[in-house]
């Protein structure tokens, strides 16, 4: 079984196409998304219609939950400087959109065979406002991962790519697809680097292969679609796909 893990696209339709295209050449089984899809970026709408026509299952993200009551957007960790961006991207999708953001469940789990399941989240099983980071001390990454059996784990949120053992176990963040962060996201303003990430799952009798990939996207046409936007944040990408790293 070949699975493909995206998340955290956030409006980014142009890092999306991309990693669709490197997708479809690895003959996957199944594609799950970890939630995150539309905000921030400047293609809400395009992003959400390709995960809703495929029919992809999809975690609930904290933008999601923010999408949905943005009055309570900083108690889902959104920054103050992002409350307008969340709203235009609100006020871009349609009620059967909203609809859909709240018929996502917090958790998926995947049966790999009769004894071995792959259990997918947003920030981690326990809430989407979680962040397992490479660093996260394993007492702390105890309590975020207690009482669950899944001999793998995959969750986004911290847009930053990972594959760390707990108790036997393994524990995957397939990075972001839309915002692909240089440092684990503990500054307000995180500063992106020039790729989209997603990961893939091979399992087979047993055996387990974890690919953390990288794909490169058309940074220029990103930028061009984002000066005929009226987002909000558009300054701020720019700067960052402007920067130095973006030649990387």
């Amino acid at each position: 079984m070949r699975i493909a893990l995206i998340s955290d696209i956030h409006g980014n339709n142009v890092a999306f196409e991309a990693v669709l295209d490197d997708i479809n050449k690895q003959n996957v089984d199944s594609i799950i998304c970890l939630g995150d899809v539309s905000s921030l970026g400047p293609q809400p709408n395009e992003v959400l219609d390709v995960i809703r026509e495929m029919n992809w299952p999809c975690a609930l993200g904290n933008h999601e939950s923010a999408m949905l009551e943005p009055a309570r957007a900083s108690e889902f960790h959104i920054a103050e400087h992002l409350h307008s961006t969340v709203e235009w991207g609100i006020a871009k999708l349609s009620q059967d959109d909203l609809n859909y953001f709240r018929s996502l469940p917090k958790t998926l789990e995947v049966q790999l065979d009769s004894q071995h399941t792959l259990l997918c989240y947003h920030g981690s099983p326990k809430s989407n406002l979680d962040n397992l980071l490479p660093e996260t001390p394993l007492d702390k990454l105890g309590k975020y991962l207690e009482g669950q059996t899944a001999h793998l784990m995959a969750g986004g949120h911290t847009h930053f790519q990972m594959l760390r053992q707990f108790e036997g176990r393994l524990v995957i963040n397939p990075g972001s697809v839309g915002s692909a962060f240089l440092t684990p996201p503990l500054a307000p303003r995180p500063m992106l680097l020039p790729w989209a990430e997603y990961g893939l799952v091979d399992y087979a009798d047993g055996t387990i292969k974890i690919d953390l990939r990288r794909v490169a996207f058309d940074i220029q046409k990103f930028l061009h679609l984002l000066e005929k936007s009226d987002l909000p944040l558009k300054d701020w990408w720019r700067d960052q796909y402007e920067s130095p790293r973006a030649k990387w």
